[in-house]
C-alpha cells in the first residue's frame, strides 16, 4: 500500500472537501437538513461514494419552506 492507497488520507480529503462543501452552502444561504448529516458523515469513513451520496441527495424529501 502507498500513502495515496492509504485510507486515513483518503478520509481526510474527503472530511476536508466535506467541510469545504458545506462552508460554500452556508455562503450561498442554503441549509444542509440533520437528518442528511448522516449520509455525509458515511462518505467521509467511505462507507458512501460521491455519487451515492448525491443520489441520496436527489431523492432527500425537501424541508419545509418557513413562513
Amino acid at each position: 500500500m502507498t500513502v495515496q492507497d492509504s485510507p486515513i488520507l483518503a478520509q481526510e480529503r474527503r472530511r476536508k472537501a466535506l467541510e469545504h462543501a458545506r462552508h460554500e452552502a452556508r455562503l450561498e444561504g442554503l441549509h444542509i437538513d440533520p437528518a442528511f448529516e448522516g449520509h455525509l458523515d458515511g462518505y467521509v469513513r467511505g462507507e458512501l461514494s460521491a455519487d451515492e451520496v448525491v443520489e441520496r441527495l436527489k431523492t432527500a424529501p425537501l424541508p419545509a419552506r418557513r413562513p
